[in-house]
């Protein structure tokens, strides 16, 4: 369903609740089109949140890796990636080549060196494997991320060993690695998760590796989140918890909900962040709740969950909201809705 006010300057809304069509890719071309700069890699993104295949050819018009805005280009790739057509594969190879030509320590490339790297990690082809195999070992933590998210969407059995040098390496790329690793299963998997649970002294590897072996059946990690999270630093609690509520236990979630709920915590948009990270749908009633909280960054972070976890009850709630007073989550109530395929301009 479609409303718009026939001007440019109108409001378009493209509804993709149950029983709804998505935006259709030439009406978004048109918004691409009139859209200030900084609002472009948004268009860009319900494009490719339509996952319609025509949106290819024009996307793939727009790619510049020599002298386009990295910001913008690195939306064009991400727009491919989530379409998810091999027509993509050879311009995002050829992008690989030439950004890595120019050098690994042009922070300005490295945005889009990232981007590439997660697009070819959903694209999924055999015969790209080997650029997220070489980006884990590049010189910036962005594209060594993109690389883990990458390989680990394979599940290759060959990757594994790649896997856990990252999850050796410290800092996001070792948790990253750590929550990927948990996915494959197998013995190699399984002795690194128990490694990094027993010998990590990083707070958030250790979470994620108890997290792993808790999923696979282990009494021992389990009780170690729960004691994260009632007896841990403010940090650690709020991530056990939410990896608790990701298991499933209800103890996350009620012990995130009443954080969210209470007036008083300093803690609440941290417990937002961590609901909508949860992948539990339970988190939405709270996370509706938490948009009439009086903070705005409340507000934002609960916008946020709710985009990340869906349904039509988020989006319902979201839509609400779109007038919110604070400009910051208003942009965060409108990024969330193209995440659930509704854009608004």
């Amino acid at each position: 369903m479609r409303r718009s006010g026939g001007a440019a300057a109108a409001c378009l809304l493209f509804l993709a609740v149950p029983g709804q069509a998505r935006p259709s890719v030439g009406k978004l071309m048109d918004l691409l089109a009139a859209a200030s700069p900084e609002r472009k890699p948004e268009v860009l993104h319900a494009l490719g949140r339509t996952r319609k295949k025509k949106a290819v050819e024009p996307l793939l018009k727009m790619l510049d890796f020599q002298g386009q805005d990295a910001r913008m280009t690195a939306a064009v790739v991400e727009a491919l990636g989530e379409i998810g057509d091999d027509r993509a594969l050879a311009s995002l190879k050829t992008g690989w080549e030439q950004l890595r030509q120019k050098g690994e320590s042009e922070t300005k490339s490295a945005v889009v060196r990232a981007a590439i790297v997660d697009a070819l990690g959903k694209l999924q082809d055999p015969g790209t494997a080997d650029i997220p195999r070489a980006a884990i070992k590049d010189a910036d933590p962005k594209v060594r991320e993109a690389a883990v998210r990458a390989l680990g969407r394979r599940r290759e059995a060959s990757d594994v060993e790649l896997l856990i040098e990252a999850a050796r390496s410290g800092a996001e790329t070792a948790k990253t690695a750590i929550e990927w690793l948990s996915e494959f299963g197998g013995p190699k998997a399984g002795d690194a998760l128990k490694s990094a649970f027993e010998t990590s002294t990083d707070p958030a590897v250790k979470a994620a590796a108890a997290y792993g072996l808790a999923k696979s059946g282990d009494a021992a990690a389990l009780e170690a989140i729960r004691a994260a999270m009632t007896a841990g630093s403010a940090d650690d609690s709020l991530r056990a918890a939410a990896y608790l509520a990701r298991l499933g236990r209800t103890e996350g979630l009620e012990f995130l909900s009443k954080i969210l709920a209470d007036p008083k915590s300093p803690r609440r948009a941290a417990a937002a962040e961590a609901l909508g990270s949860s992948q539990n749908v339970r988190g939405v009633d709270s996370l509706m709740d938490a948009m009439s909280d009086p903070e705005p960054e409340v507000r934002g972070a609960a916008a946020a969950g709710l985009g990340r976890l869906g349904g039509e009850r988020a989006w319902y709630v979201l839509r609400k909201h779109r007038s919110d007073a604070d400009a910051g989550v208003r942009d965060s109530v409108r990024i969330a809705l193209t995440d659930l395929g509704d854009y608004a301009e």
